[in-house]
C-alpha cells in the first residue's frame, strides 16, 4: 500500500480548501484524521465552485426552453443546484 503522506502531499486545493487545510492540519494527526481533513477540504472547494456557478446568470444552473407557439416556456434546472444542496448537507 502506498504511503498516505505521499498521496496527501499530491493533493491540491483551491483557495478555500487550502485555507481550511492550513488551519486544520497538524503534523501529529493520525492518517485517519488527515484523510477526513482532505475530504473536508475537497467538499469546501466543491461548495465554493457550486456557489460561483449558481450565483451567476448563466446556463450552468438552468435555462428557459420554449415549449410551444403560445409563448409558454419551461425553466429547466440543472444538477448544480441539487449538487450544491447535497454537498452543503455533507459539509454541515
Amino acid at each position: 500500500m502506498e504511503n498516505l503522506e505521499e498521496i496527501f502531499g499530491l493533493e491540491t486545493f483551491e483557495a478555500g480548501g487550502r485555507e481550511l487545510w492550513d488551519g486544520m492540519t497538524d503534523g501529529r494527526d493520525p492518517s485517519d484524521v488527515r484523510a477526513l481533513v482532505v475530504e473536508l477540504c475537497r467538499v469546501k472547494d466543491r461548495l465554493d465552485r457550486l456557489h460561483r456557478m449558481t450565483s451567476r446568470d448563466d446556463s450552468e444552473w438552468g435555462r428557459l426552453i420554449p415549449q410551444d407557439r403560445d409563448g409558454e416556456f419551461v425553466l429547466e434546472i440543472g444538477g448544480a443546484l441539487r449538487e450544491l444542496r447535497q454537498t452543503e448537507i455533507v459539509f454541515n
